[in-house]
């Protein structure tokens, strides 16, 4: 017979702002890999020559980074908030704290970056003869405001174009109290658990397919907002089955191996994208969300914690400067290899500087005046 999986309450569920039990520091450092696996794509046509075949083909991949962020945002919105909303009522007590909690998370470097890419169609006029800025409307402008513009209410994306999973990911925490209730009702033992972890994979393989025959990196109309949420209950139900809690080395070391037949799938065969990746990070999340193995170990070396840390500093502002590095170095006569490297010293200042300058003391300010204290 399975287990029974226990209803959550604020001593059953690790909150790291509240108990003082660091994050889960492993999955710190994913994300900072995610973060730059996006960056090396999006920059991928200006590698240098002779890089070798195999970092071609894993830049080439890197817009299934937002499918790693997305289950990643799942597991720890639900191990940090999930006991809030669970038992209760939708939206039920808290609701509007939370969605202050995260807006002053993400609002505020957002809109900095917003701003600032203002500059680009300025520098698409004057300096056209070298590169156009490309389609950058209005409306999808305003709607970014509002985080609103990865809705499918207009085609996309644009401006700052990773930010789209922004808006999806503001959707998700609006729906957060209804997702988690519903998926801690549905998980009352382990093998409901795995069910509906099986059931929400089966799901992102079936819009996908329908929705998108090019694969998981279409992200136009309704299909982003739908891999999101999709793939962010998914990572409240890894969360729901471990509990948050240390799952034991047996079941960790399954989980890892899943994680690596996965991915070794995907790169050897000629497999969908969606009917594999999702599934190998959900594994991987699972596996690296009890910190004894020794991946886990090796993650918390301190240089990749700080990766994590200004992961989305890094996410937001990379774009910004890809275009920047473009309309300034990409011409005639200048090596190739030199925008590359202007362009990865260009994000690693960036994050550093941006993460300092606006994204801590953006959120820090915010909470000062109101957004997320307690009533």
């Amino acid at each position: 017979m399975s287990a029974v999986i226990k209803r959550p309450r604020l001593t059953d569920i690790a909150r790291p702002h509240r108990t003082g039990q660091e994050p889960v520091r492993a999955l710190t450092a994913v994300r900072g890999v995610a973060a730059w696996w996006v960056v090396a794509f999006h920059f991928r046509e200006a590698l240098p020559p002779g890089t070798p075949a195999v970092i071609r083909r894993i830049s080439d991949r890197g817009y299934l980074a937002v499918d790693l962020f997305f289950i990643l945002s799942g597991y720890v919105i639900a191990l940090n908030y999930g006991h809030w909303f669970a038992g209760q009522a939708w939206p039920g007590r808290g609701y509007g704290r939370f969605l202050a909690l995260r807006l002053s998370r993400i609002y505020p470097l957002h809109v900095c970056m917003l701003v600032l890419f203002l500059t680009v169609p300025l520098a698409a006029l004057f300096l056209s003869h070298r590169h156009a800025a490309g389609d950058l409307p209005w409306d999808y402008f305003a709607l970014s405001f509002v985080l609103m513009q990865g809705w499918g209410i207009v085609s996309g994306p644009a401006w700052n174009v990773p930010a789209w999973s922004i808006s999806t990911e503001w959707f998700a925490y609006l729906a957060f109290p209804l997702l988690a209730l519903g998926i801690f009702q549905v998980t009352q033992t382990r093998l409901r658990g795995l069910v509906l972890l099986a059931a929400l994979l089966l799901l992102v393989c079936g819009l996908t397919a329908w929705l998108s025959p090019s694969g998981l990196g279409y992200t136009g109309q309704f299909f982003g907002l739908l891999r999101c949420v999709a793939e962010f209950s998914i990572g409240i139900g890894i969360f729901r089955l471990g509990g948050g809690t240390p799952h034991g080395p047996k079941e960790r070391a399954a989980a890892l191996l899943l994680a690596l037949l996965c991915f070794a799938l995907f790169s050897t065969v000629a497999v969908p994208d969606f009917l594999v990746m999702p599934a190998g990070f959900a594994a991987l999340v699972h596996g690296l969300s009890d910190e004894r193995g020794r991946l886990a170990a090796m993650l918390r070396a301190p240089a990749l914690q700080w990766f994590g840390v200004v992961s989305y500093s890094t996410y937001l502002s990379h774009y910004f400067l890809k275009a920047w590095v473009k309309f300034v170095l990409v011409r005639p006569g200048i090596s190739p290899s030199l925008p590359f490297a202007a362009y990865i010293l260009a994000v690693l200042l960036a994050s550093a500087m941006l993460y300092r300058v606006v994204e801590r003391p953006g959120q820090q300010w915010l909470r000062a005046h109101g957004f997320g204290a307690r009533r």
